[in-house]
């Protein structure tokens, strides 16, 4: 069983700390993007965000803070979903951005066919960029993963490839990984819309 988990923790500076995922691009916020693309691909699907999940109930979704680590960044929203997943029966988790809305529609699939047995298989777009918060996780990592943190470890490739993380080469093309992180990137967005 997979458990998918959007990570939205982030404090959003360059957006003046708005939550990106209630921007609004085609008539839609982000979250509905990203949730329209990432629910058909896993079992089941949580939301990693900080402060009052109150805020969240619109989006249907279970709100997971960061427990321990909430300065930590992706990695602190990862751990609490792995220990989430691992409380619901689920044996991977599914790392997506809040802000990415173009991801693939076959991307689980894809990281599951190539990654072979690595414990943690991330996306690799068709020109070799890395997008390590696009990941597929085994819930087993959880301990390794809390052990990086406590010890201060903060770069998620860094992090991913001590605990045997592997970069996924696929046929996306880098615009299906588009981050938004500034207004000039919601304007760009835009543009990418069919």
């Amino acid at each position: 069983m997979i458990c998918g988990v959007i990570l939205a923790g982030g404090a959003a500076q360059r957006m003046g700390g708005r939550d990106k995922g209630r921007l609004i691009l085609a008539g839609q916020t982000l979250y509905s993007h990203v949730i329209t693309r990432a629910r058909p691909q896993v079992d089941d699907l949580i939301l990693s965000a900080n402060g009052d999940p109150v805020r969240y109930a619109d989006l249907g979704l279970e709100v997971f803070g960061d427990g321990d680590f909430p300065s930590m960044g992706p990695l602190g929203g990862v751990l609490a979903a792995l220990h989430a997943a691992k409380a619901r029966g689920a044996d991977q988790v599914m790392s997506f951005a809040a802000d990415s809305p173009f991801f693939p529609l076959n991307l689980v699939t894809a990281l599951k066919d190539l990654r072979a047995d690595a414990a943690i298989a991330y996306a690799q777009d068709m020109r070799g960029g890395l997008h390590p918060t696009f990941a597929l996780w085994q819930v087993d990592v959880a301990c390794a993963l809390e052990a990086e943190l406590r010890g201060g470890a903060r770069k998620m490739r860094d992090v991913m490839a001590r605990l045997g993380g592997v970069a996924v080469p696929l046929s996306a093309p880098p615009d299906a990984f588009f981050n938004i992180n500034t207004e000039a990137h919601l304007e760009q967005a835009a543009q990418m819309i069919p």
